[in-house]
Parts: C-alpha cells; sequence; structure tokens
C-alpha cells in the first residue's frame, strides 16, 4: 500500500456511486417510519407480535451480513466482486418492498396467516436487502482511498439518503395520507400504505439501475486478483480477524450503541407526532422534513469538522448536540412548560428534533469512513482486501443493534400501555410514558457511545503512519 497510489474519486463520481442509497433509504426509513404504524393502526396488531417480526427479520439480515461479506470479497468474476450481486439483491429487495405492503386479502381475516405472511415477506426483502447493500458498501470503500475523501465520501451519501427521505417518507404524509372529514384518520387506511410502496418501488428500481450504470467504470475483473480462501473454515477465520481487530472493535461497539438509539427514537417519534403532539399532514411533513434537513446539515458538518477536529473530535460534537437536544426536549414538555396544539410548541419542538437528527448526522458519516480506514490498514497488514468482509460485519454491528431496538420499541409500547386498532385515541397517561421513553432514551445512548469510541485509536497521523510503515 505504500507503494501503490491511493486511489481518489471526483465529487461527480461521489454523487453517482451515492445515487443507490436512493434506493436504500426509500426501502429503509419507510420501513422505519410507518411499518409499525402500518402493523398496528391498519392492519390491527399488537405492537409486541410486531416487535417480534421485525426482530426476526432484521436478526436474519445482521447475521446474513458476514456472510454476503465473505462471499462478496472472493468470488473470481470478469464482472467484478460487487456488480452480479448489487443487481440481484436490489431487484429482490424493491420487489418484497413493494409486496410489504400489499398483503392479500385473506391474510387479512385470519391474524396467524397475517402473521406468517408479514414473517416472510420481512425475510425476503431483509435478504434483498443485503445482497444489495455489503457490496454496495464495500465498492464505496474502495472508489475512495483518502482519509478526509472517505468522509467526504460518506457524508454525500448521508446527504443523498436524507434528500431522497425528505422527499419521500416525509412528503408521504401530505402526499398518500391526506386526513378526509368525516373519514377514518388516514393513518389507519391500508390502501394509502398500497399507494406509497407502489412508487417508492418504482423509484428505488430506477435509483438501482442508475447507480449499476454509472458506477459500471469500477468494475474490476477479479479472476485473477489476489483473495482470501473461500471455504467455511476461511470466513471463521476471517471473522475471528476482523472482530479481533483492536482498531475494529471499538468502532463496532460505537456503532451498535448509536444506532440502538437512532432506531429507537426514529420509531417513537411517529406515535409522539401522532397521538402526543397531534400534527396534522402538513405538520408532520414538516416536523419529519426537518429531521432529514437537520441530518442532512450534519452530513455537511461532518466533513469539515473532520478536516479540522479529527474524526474522533467530530464524533463528539455530534454526540453532545443529540444528548443537549433530547434533554432539553424532555425539560420542556415532560414537565408541561409546553404543551400541543399550539404552533409555538410545534415550531420548538420540530427544531429540537431536528437539532438531535442534525447530531446524528454528524456522526453517522464519520463511523462508516472510521471502517474504511480500517479495513485499509488490514489490507496493509495482509495484502489481501477485505472491504466487503469490514462493511459486512460493521453492518451486521448495525443491523443487530436495529434488531434489538425494533425488538424494545414493540415491547416498550406494549409495556406503556398502548392500545392498538384502528381509530384508537391513547390515553393521557399513555402518552406521557410515551413522551418519557422518546425524550430520554437517545440521549443516554448517545453517552454511552461517545464513552466508547474514546478508545478508538486511529487518526489521520496513525494512518499515514501505518501507510508509510507497512504494518
Amino acid at each position: 500500500m505504500a507503494e501503490k497510489q491511493i486511489r481518489t474519486s471526483s465529487t461527480i463520481d461521489m454523487v453517482g456511486y451515492s445515487t443507490g442509497d436512493i434506493a436504500n433509504s426509500l426501502v429503509l426509513n419507510t420501513f422505519a417510519a410507518f411499518a409499525m404504524l402500518f402493523y398496528t393502526k391498519a392492519l390491527g396488531l399488537n405492537p409486541a407480535w410486531v416487535g417480534v417480526i421485525m426482530f426476526s427479520s432484521t436478526g436474519w439480515d445482521a447475521i446474513s451480513d458476514p456472510i454476503m461479506g465473505h462471499i462478496t470479497d472472493n468470488t473470481r468474476s470478469r464482472y467484478g466482486r460487487r456488480h452480479p450481486y448489487m443487481l440481484a439483491g436490489g431487484l429482490i429487495m424493491v420487489a418484497s418492498f413493494f409486496f410489504f405492503w400489499t398483503v392479500p386479502t385473506a391474510f387479512l381475516t385470519n391474524k396467524v396467516l397475517l402473521i406468517a405472511y408479514l414473517m416472510a415477506i420481512n425475510l425476503m426483502l431483509r435478504t434483498g436487502y443485503t445482497i444489495f447493500v455489503v457490496p454496495y458498501t464495500a465498492l464505496g470503500f474502495e472508489i475512495c482511498q483518502d482519509y478526509n475523501g472517505r468522509t467526504k465520501l460518506q457524508s454525500i451519501k448521508i446527504i443523498v439518503i436524507m434528500l431522497a427521505n425528505f422527499a419521500g417518507p416525509a412528503m408521504a404524509w401530505v402526499l398518500f395520507f391526506p386526513e378526509v372529514k368525516g373519514a377514518s384518520r388516514a393513518i389507519f387506511v391500508s390502501s394509502n400504505y398500497f399507494k406509497m410502496g407502489a412508487i417508492f418501488s418504482l423509484v428505488s428500481l430506477v435509483a438501482i439501475l442508475f447507480m449499476l450504470f454509472y458506477t459500471k467504470k469500477d468494475i474490476r475483473d477479479s479472476r485473477t486478483m489476489k483473495l482470501g480462501g473461500a471455504s467455511v473454515k476461511d470466513f471463521f477465520v476471517d471473522m475471528k480477524e476482523i472482530i479481533t481487530d483492536r482498531y475494529f472493535r471499538w468502532v463496532f461497539v460505537y456503532a451498535f450503541f448509536v444506532t440502538i438509539g437512532i432506531v429507537l427514537v426514529a420509531s417513537l417519534q411517529m406515535y409522539v407526532y401522532e397521538d402526543f403532539m397531534v400534527l396534522s399532514p402538513g405538520q408532520k411533513t414538516c416536523t419529519h422534513g426537518g429531521t432529514m434537513v437537520g441530518m442532512m446539515l450534519g452530513a455537511i458538518f461532518a466533513s469539515i469538522f473532520a478536516k479540522r477536529f479529527d474524526k474522533k473530535g467530530t464524533v463528539y460534537i455530534g454526540g453532545l448536540l443529540s444528548v443537549v437536544s433530547g434533554v432539553v426536549l424532555a425539560s420542556l414538555f415532560l414537565p408541561g412548560i409546553l404543551k400541543p396544539g399550539n404552533t409555538p410548541a410545534v415550531v420548538i419542538f420540530a427544531l429540537l428534533n431536528g437539532l438531535y437528527w442534525f447530531g446524528n448526522g454528524v456522526m453517522a458519516p464519520v463511523s462508516m469512513s472510521m471502517i474504511a480506514d480500517v479495513s485499509e490498514i488490514n489490507e496493509i497488514k495482509t495484502g489481501i482486501n477485505k472491504d466487503g468482509a469490514y462493511a459486512a460485519v460493521y453492518s451486521f454491528s448495525n443491523k443487530l443493534s436495529q434488531a434489538g431496538a425494533m425488538l424494545v420499541t414493540g415491547f416498550c409500547l406494549s409495556m406503556i400501555g398502548y392500545i392498538e386498532g384502528v381509530d384508537i385515541i391513547q390515553p393521557q397517561e399513555v402518552t406521557m410514558r410515551l413522551l418519557t421513553v422518546a425524550f430520554m432514551v437517545g440521549p443516554l445512548i448517545s453517552l454511552i457511545a461517545l464513552v466508547v469510541i474514546k478508545l478508538y485509536p486511529v487518526n489521520e497521523g496513525v494512518l499515514q503512519k501505518i501507510r508509510s510503515n507497512g504494518q
């Protein structure tokens, strides 16, 4: 690596590659924002069962990631190690996402059949996502090896994700869930979810195909590459090597805690919009859209902060902003200083909520950039590129925490006494318990993550020294 030219990538190429995240955003963020609402309010499922379904499918997604990383790293093909899987996985992901919102009528009258259908379609969706996203992430590691350029690339990815999230899940409130006077509230109507799913599936498909076409110049014939072993034994050897990597372990644990906080807050905030703040569709769009704008701005500043404060310093800034915003929200709404139903409260709620996601927007691209650095260090030491495996184990950490967070979300809703079903108005004591969990969990977990990342030893100087010494 000391003698090899460090690959860089132009901004336009970073954007072209990042269009694949339009599909990632529409699929995963729509899932995170609306799946719990769809299952509990439109289909009438108990939230604990919903938590079990999501935990199982996301848990499988997490387990399959390292397997997919090993497969893509050791594939010999004239079309490279990444593109064939991105195409196959993308098609499976889009198709299953469409059927996620399209429940056959026969299953609606039988809860056992309904749960079985939802479990199957969730597993299919998560399998397709794994096959797509692991090689896609690894490709990003490969097209840009510059220390600060990696943060810029991951920041652009977050910006693209947030733009898609704003145009998709955020605008969904006004595009697909308009309130009709005298009818059931829009979130209880299953056909609204079907319309949303159909359009987002089509856009996701176009985004994936465009990204594959744009990055075809990055295809590297892997038939003559120096690759690791492809056996089951080699897989476990690789996993042990990565998990015991002293540089990697702290990013792994840090990402685990950050993702738990993000998923819990993202899932519960939708119920806060609906049951505590009682926002109109337009207010939901502005408030939810504000979280995307906040995270997008955070991603922009992440690249700027990283150049000045390095990557660990940038993480501290983002984490502290998230903690402060959550604490202030709790201190204003829990004692009743601000009450829902008036414009000033909605504006302050939206601004502070946006600040929480600004902090997450600062942290998210930096952690992925750290993984790319750690993967390069491993390649310097071993002579074998394992970007797919490192990306997969990092993704495993994220999805394991997502699975746990979704399970906890479902059981939290049950424990606070949340009542599922159509046209149900939640009692005040339930909404206050909901508020306590939603506002306090995020800051607490962010603090834990900041303690963990303090132990991460790599900075720009350390990486340059390793590159120079080759060890």
